[in-house]
């Protein structure tokens, strides 16, 4: 297959909403989650192979991870119990949504939070609020249900 038939067929995840899939002019890349046609996520798609003398595969569903965009949220590195922590703000989440805030008491000697922790109810501090681009509004939240100790704060917004 010559190179111009190829690239009709390759799905560009970071193009803007409203362009075509296998749109890969760069220039039409979303720069912010908000903006993508394929946020971070999951997808199903159906995959099928074929060559030109029509042999064609077999249709296979497979799921998709797109990650594009590293979500974050900016806050203090050190607080004090019983009074309230600053959230500064946060980039690449959803438009007008509202992700969700847990504190999650650090693991051992671990420097991060392995994947795929659960994330339980009880580690719940709040619902942030995301402008239209996806930016996490300044807040203040209250931790005083959580002893002095050390702890990632996690933000979910797709309930994963």
């Amino acid at each position: 297959m010559d190179e111009f038939n190829k690239k009709k067929y390759a799905w560009n995840t970071k193009v803007r909403a409203g362009r075509p899939w296998n749109d890969l002019d760069s220039a039409q890349e979303a720069t912010r989650n908000a903006q993508a046609a394929f946020r971070d996520g999951r997808y199903k798609v159906t995959a099928v192979a074929f060559d030109y003398q029509a042999n064609d595969s077999v249709p296979k569903d497979i799921e998709i991870i797109v990650d594009n965009f590293t979500q974050n949220v900016q806050t203090l590195v050190f607080y004090t119990p019983g009074q309230p922590i600053p959230i500064f703000g946060g980039d690449h989440y959803l438009g007008n949504d509202n992700p969700k805030l847990y504190a999650i008491p650090k693991i051992g000697n671990l420097n991060y939070i392995p994947n795929m922790t659960e994330l339980p109810q009880s580690s719940f501090v709040k619902e942030l609020r995301t402008d239209g681009v996806g930016s996490i509004n300044p807040d203040l939240i209250t931790m005083s249900q959580y002893p002095s100790t050390e702890f990632w704060f996690v933000v979910d917004y797709d309930d994963e």
